[in-house]
């Protein structure tokens, strides 16, 4: 390594070294001085590693302020004393009592929140909170433009696609249709792309589709405190700030990446909700929905939540 090659190296490793130690710093004093939208809402500890579970939202929206429902709906549980990251994927079909409105697919709740109450994510958080008895202390939605943005901030993300997909009814951003293929095996995949991997589901059906939604964030985790990625991350989070709808507040965002960066080495419990945990119902109006089997789905949520209500 000639003389200029090893200055740059050094000095990257300074910065490398000089933003961990800004996180780390930032999740012991970030918290003093977080206030919290959330009034409602118990928060936990998180200087204390207490459990912090997050509402990952995908939107549906194609066109810039349409009202949307939730095609993507997760629970990121995160709780640093116990070194555990949980990961669970809600069907959208899922059949469920929406407060204050009543029997709808759970997908409806960000949507009637949005129309109704100007704040669609609140109602999505109410909703699985009310169904699934899990605390959940923040959203984080993101539209199809959005998530496109999000990837390719990342510089885009390495992912093994277990078989090849092709789908000749991809829906498009102008209600179209198009042939798309994705072959099996190691990819490197940009916004655009890891979009159309996210979202195909004739290939199979939902419960593969939330499968592959899984793989891509547990891809993109395994990248995110690379050395490239840690040098930009005061820009990643400007950027993030600017796709995402959350509440989560600045501080909040510092002491969950510090937690990720310091579990980085932890497997994500990532499952899907998916049968025998639900089977299918048909509604006196007809829709084809899903409902879900307590008996097997309340001891999943004690196994990746703890305590449930």
């Amino acid at each position: 390594m000639n003389v200029r090659g090893l200055c740059f190296h050094r000095w990257g490793l300074s910065l490398r070294l000089g933003i961990l130690c800004f996180l780390l710093l930032a999740g012991v004093l970030a918290p003093l001085s977080a206030t919290s939208v959330r009034a409602d809402a118990t928060q936990p500890d998180l200087r204390a590693g207490e459990r912090f579970t997050l509402l990952l939202v995908g939107l549906d929206r194609r066109q810039p302020n349409e009202n949307s429902r939730s095609d993507v709906i997760m629970l990121l549980s995160i709780e640093r004393r116990t070194r555990s990251l949980s990961l669970l994927s809600i069907p959208r079909d899922l059949w469920v009592n929406i407060p204050n409105y009543g029997w709808y697919r759970i997908n409806a709740a960000y949507f009637f929140g949005e129309v109704y109450e100007a704040n669609g994510g609140e109602l999505a958080r109410k909703t699985v909170e009310s169904v699934f008895g899990v605390p959940v202390h923040a959203v984080a939605a993101v539209d199809f433009t959005g998530f496109t943005a999000l990837v390719n901030a990342f510089g885009g993300v390495d992912l093994t696609v277990a078989k090849t997909l092709v789908d000749n009814l991809y829906p498009t951003l102008d209600y179209g249709y198009t042939r798309i293929v994705i072959p099996a095996g190691p990819q490197h995949m940009d916004g655009e792309t890891a979009l159309i991997y996210a979202r195909t589901r004739h290939p199979d059906n939902d419960f593969k589709r939330m499968g592959r939604q899984q793989n891509l964030i547990t891809s993109a985790r395994s990248g995110l405190f690379s050395d490239e990625m840690i040098v930009i991350f005061p820009l990643l989070l400007e950027r993030f700030n600017e796709i995402i709808e959350t509440d989560l507040t600045v501080a909040e965002q510092l002491v969950l990446l510090r937690d990720l960066y310091l579990l980085s080495d932890v497997p994500i419990n990532a499952r899907v909700i998916e049968p025998p945990l639900v089977y299918d119902y048909v509604t006196e109006g007809g829709a084809q929905v899903l409902l879900p089997n307590w008996e097997l789905v309340r001891p999943l949520l004690g196994e990746m939540f703890g305590n449930t209500e």
